[in-house]
């Protein structure tokens, strides 16, 4: 069983680290203006303004999309649950940022002979919902399809114009050392990021359990017994009849699991959704997992996600 899966999450990562990702582009606002050693009029310049524009808008969502891609984790358990969901995260983080020390170096010599200590079976509890991850996988999704036939349909139309004014407005030497640099240039470094989309996979229900499943393995003391318990979750079947879907058992979970009373105190249930629950929680420094993505500025991104979890779609 093991053996399979780490073969599974290998090919994942395998095909992953093939995929260009945001987090990994530097951004350089000079790289969408022309130099001046291009002689162009005022209205190629104003072209590729109005282009940078559209790109920021794309760059901006692609940051977005691969910081809810990170907190995928997150999106197992509904928020609603309250210290359920808390605990959960909490569980969560625990493992990603867990890590042996030794594995950062390759010298032997630069190694303690005491590895780190794994974690403690018994702060670790998962709550996993194969619903609430499909319905986030499938508004995901459809979000991913918005960005393609939306804010980027929109970049390639003014790709297009922009070459198109510079064709029209330039002579022809000046127009043979700008399509040099369009396509010596400028076009080379836009691949850089218009690629990124590719990485905007969510991963499947199983693929996240796998994931789940070989960290608990590596990172765990005793981990046999949860990590049986991950792998009988990867039937979706009996996720669901594990499922904890009220208040009601909550309080009866509690009282027969008497280590809920060291939950993280977190937000209360009723007044934060799904994304607004993770999205603070990052701000306040309790996330999960975090990408480095420029500022997270457009909370009207947010609410949009918000309307989504205020549906009954749930």
């Amino acid at each position: 069983m093991e053996e399979k899966v780490r073969a599974r999450r290998a090919q994942k990562l395998a095909e992953e680290r093939r995929r260009p990702s945001i987090t990994d582009y530097a951004y350089d606002a000079r790289q969408f203006i022309p130099p001046a050693w291009l002689q162009v009029n005022p209205q190629v310049y104003r072209a590729h303004e109005i282009l940078h524009n559209c790109a920021c808008i794309v760059m901006r969502r692609i940051s977005y999309m691969a910081w809810l891609k990170g907190h995928c984790y997150d999106f197992l358990c509904a928020a609603e649950l309250g210290s359920v969901w808390d605990k959960h995260c909490a569980s969560v983080k625990l493992l990603r940022e867990w890590q042996d020390y030794n594995m950062l170096f390759s010298n032997p010599l630069y190694r303690t002979p005491c590895p780190r200590q794994k974690l403690n079976k018994d702060v670790l509890e998962f709550q996993l919902d194969p619903d609430r991850y499909d319905a986030f996988h499938k508004w995901f999704s459809n979000l991913l399809l918005e960005l393609v036939m939306g804010p980027m349909e929109e970049y390639v139309l003014y790709l297009y114009r922009t070459e198109s004014t510079a064709a029209h407005s330039l002579n022809s030497y000046n127009h043979q050392n700008y399509i040099f640099w369009w396509n010596r240039y400028f076009r080379p470094w836009m691949h850089e990021w218009e690629g990124c989309i590719a990485s905007l996979v969510l991963p499947s229900w199983e693929s996240v359990i796998d994931d789940l499943y070989i960290w608990v393995i590596d990172r765990v003391e005793e981990p046999s017994k949860l990590a049986n318990f991950l792998s009988k979750c990867r039937d979706k079947e009996y996720a669901k009849m594990m499922v904890i879907d009220s208040e009601e058992q909550v309080n009866e979970h509690q009282e027969c699991n008497p280590r809920y009373s060291a939950h993280i105190d977190g937000l209360t249930a009723d007044t934060e959704s799904d994304v607004e629950r993770v999205f603070k929680n990052t701000q306040e420094g309790n996330c999960t997992y975090t990408d480095d993505i420029d500022e997270l500025d457009e909370i009207d991104e947010v609410v949009m996600v918000n309307e989504f979890f205020r549906t009954d779609s749930l």
